[in-house]
């Protein structure tokens, strides 16, 4: 029974791992989808309440397994995010969950879980190329802010009407190429590419890269600790 304890454990991690990648990579194609004019509101207002709920229960279950261990579990920056995405959902349930602001809102918090994919799809195997996670850090970094871009400008801003569009600029800006076709024209907007290239320039995204990779070696010796526990 000791041996077939582990063995669940492992593929119950698995499926919770696989689950993750889905539903937050529902929630970031739901929102790039909702820039354009498709008729898939129903459909993927449907699929985003899906992956909320799945959120949910997954948050609750890692909160009881940590009930006596509150400290630790909110010193993880992961969970963090994931108590933000929670309360922003029951909030929104509780107010107007189908409101069109609220449904933007309630993505845009949900985004921040892209982070945790960098997580979840052991880069690990990866931490000795400094290059492929430099790339994947980057990568999901610019797609947050371009989301960001899109929110604040896309009411005011006739050059910024896609999510396309706010991923170019977000691309040719902070890469200090900058054309000049698009601009910012709202407050927010100027504040978010300033609060960006200084990110980068300061060094917050090497910062992050070592974070993470730290949080997978952590996590990586807990799995192999609980695996030589469940062998004795």
């Amino acid at each position: 029974m000791t041996e077939k304890s582990p063995n669940r454990n492992n593929i119950a991690l698995k499926i919770f791992f696989i689950l993750d990648i889905i539903f937050t990579l529902e929630i970031a194609i739901s929102f790039v989808l909702s820039t354009y004019n498709f008729n898939f509101g129903p459909i993927l207002l449907k699929l985003d309440f899906l992956a909320l709920t799945y959120f949910l229960i997954e948050f609750v279950i890692k909160l009881y397994i940590y009930r006596y261990h509150l400290k630790e579990f909110f010193s993880d920056f992961y969970n963090i995010i994931d108590s933000l995405v929670i309360i922003a959902f029951l909030g929104y349930l509780l107010f107007d969950f189908t409101s069109t602001r609220a449904i933007i809102e309630i993505r845009m918090v949900n985004l921040l879980r892209l982070l945790l994919l960098l997580r979840v799809l052991k880069l690990r195997k990866y931490s000795q190329s400094p290059f492929v996670l430099n790339f994947l850090t980057i990568l999901t970094l610019m797609f947050i802010y371009a989301c960001l871009i899109w929110v604040v400008e896309y009411k005011v801003n006739e050059n910024i009407n896609n999510f396309m569009d706010a991923f170019y600029f977000t691309v040719i800006t902070f890469t200090t190429i900058g054309y000049g076709d698009i601009t910012p024209k709202t407050t927010l907007g100027k504040l978010i590419v300033i609060f960006g290239i200084i990110a980068i320039i300061s060094g917050l995204t090497t910062n992050l890269q070592k974070y993470l990779v730290s949080q997978i070696s952590e996590e990586e010796n807990k799995t192999k600790k609980s695996k030589v526990r469940g062998k004795k």
